[in-house]
């Protein structure tokens, strides 16, 4: 999220621009939601890396 688009709600909320204030609102929190679910992402690609079922396990589940 930069510091550039949050500088610019204020300034649009200040002057009364509405449509341009909730323009820059859905961007400052499209950019929050967008790196909140990047940084999930990242949690959970790396527990499944660490969190590896070895072969032998799932043969051990299978039923024949």
């Amino acid at each position: 999220m930069s510091q550039e688009k949050i500088n610019s709600l204020i300034d649009n909320i200040t002057k009364g621009d509405n449509l341009s204030a909730e323009a820059d609102f859905k961007s400052v929190m499209s950019d929050k939601v967008g790196d909140s679910l990047e940084n999930e992402r990242k949690i959970i690609s790396k527990d499944m890396v660490t969190q590896h079922i070895s072969d032998t396990e799932a043969n051990d589940e299978e039923v024949w």
